[in-house]
C-alpha cells in the first residue's frame, strides 16, 4: 500500500487521531487512534499495516487501528513503466497515469515535474515512461515527438 497522504493530528475533547490515505482499490483510508496517531509515514513510502479494524461510515469502508496495530515501511524495488498523464496537482506533484489502461497515481518530486512542466501548464495526455520506486517517481523520460524521446 503506497502512502499518499497523512493528515495532521486531529484532537479533541475525547479522542486524538490522524488519517493516512493510500492509493489502493481506489482510495483507502486508516484512522489512527489515541498513542497510535503519533505513527506518520512518508508521503510516497511503501507500508505494511498490521491489526486493523474494518469499519463502514457513510456507506465508505475504512481501516481504523487498534492498540495491536503496527505500520512499516517496506522496501520496493525500481520499477520501469509507461504511461500517460492524465491529470496532475501541481501543489503535491501526485499525478494520475494511465499505465496499461489502469489509473495510477503517481508522486513526481519537485525536480521532475519542473523538467516535465517547465511552465506548470498540463499538457493534455503527455506520454511518459521512467523508473518508479514504490509510487514515486525517481527518473523519467518524455516523449517529444512521435517516436522520438528525450532523456531527463
Amino acid at each position: 500500500m503506497i502512502v499518499i497522504q497523512v493528515s495532521d493530528v486531529f484532537v479533541s475533547k475525547t479522542s486524538t487521531h490522524r488519517v493516512v490515505r493510500l492509493d489502493q482499490g481506489g482510495g483507502v483510508s486508516i484512522k489512527m487512534w489515541g498513542s497510535k496517531s503519533s505513527i506518520s509515514p512518508g508521503i510516497g513510502s511503501s507500508i505494511e499495516a498490521k491489526c486493523l479494524k474494518v469499519a463502514s461510515y457513510k456507506d465508505k469502508k475504512e481501516f481504523h487501528s487498534t492498540q495491536s496495530t503496527t505500520i512499516k515501511e517496506v522496501e520496493e524495488q525500481e520499477k520501469s513503466f509507461a504511461g500517460i498523464i492524465t491529470s496532475i496537482d501541481f501543489d503535491s506533484g501526485l499525478a494520475n497515469v494511465e499505465v496499461k489502461g489502469i489509473e495510477e497515481s503517481i508522486l513526481i518530486p519537485p525536480a521532475l515535474l519542473q523538467e516535465l512542466f517547465p511552465t506548470s501548464v498540463f499538457s493534455t495526455r503527455l506520454p511518459l515512461t521512467g523508473i518508479k520506486v514504490g509510487n514515486k517517481l525517481v527518473r523519467i523520460q518524455r516523449q517529444t515527438t512521435l517516436g522520438s524521446s528525450k532523456a531527463m
